[in-house]
């Protein structure tokens, strides 16, 4: 896959040794799971730390997401319309949920009987309107066995962030150590 590298660094106050290995596990396990939610494909995540920073290395990660078609089923088709055909409440309330217009819902019918099924279609938005708060709520997400708030913050973090960067550059970017 070709895309760009992608470096997320988080500067901290020194962290005890336990929580440099927390964070390490956290971060594996957190943004490889928000990339695949936010339907960003990438190669590899690579997560780095030392005492004052957590910093995150993803590969070759896509520039956009890919477009993407979902079908949702709904109710049955007994319960969807009424007996001269019309949509009732249930396709109404179906359709308004899914985004759709009652019209286009389909009815399929297979070994469990009829139902009504609603194809979502979205179109895939750039990586740097998504990495953002994708990155944002990871740093909100992590936990700290003790947490303390700093000034007039309203959460609680063991993280006190000195600051955050990310770089994202073609084909790859500089060494953490560089930023």
């Amino acid at each position: 896959m070709q895309g760009r590298d992608l470096i997320f660094e988080i500067g901290t106050e020194e962290l005890p040794s336990s929580a440099v290995y927390s964070g390490i596990e956290q971060l594996s396990v957190a943004v490889p799971a928000a990339l695949r939610d936010a339907r960003l494909e990438y190669d590899e995540v690579t997560v780095m730390a030392t005492p004052r920073r957590l910093a995150v290395l993803v590969t070759s990660l896509a520039e956009r997401q890919p477009d993407a078609t979902e079908r949702h089923k709904g109710p049955a088709a007994k319960a969807a319309f009424d007996d001269a055909g019309n949509p009732t409440k249930a396709a109404e309330g179906f359709a308004r949920g899914k985004g759709v217009m009652v019209e286009s819902l389909e009815l399929v019918e297979d070994d469990a009987g009829a139902y009504v099924y609603a194809t979502v279609e979205t179109v895939g938005v750039d990586a740097s309107e998504v990495l953002p708060g994708l990155l944002s709520r990871i740093i909100d997400n992590l936990e700290w066995a003790k947490s303390q708030r700093w000034g007039a913050a309203t959460c609680a973090s063991r993280v006190r962030c000195a600051g955050c960067s990310r770089c994202m550059a073609t084909p790859s970017c500089p060494s953490p150590s560089a930023i």
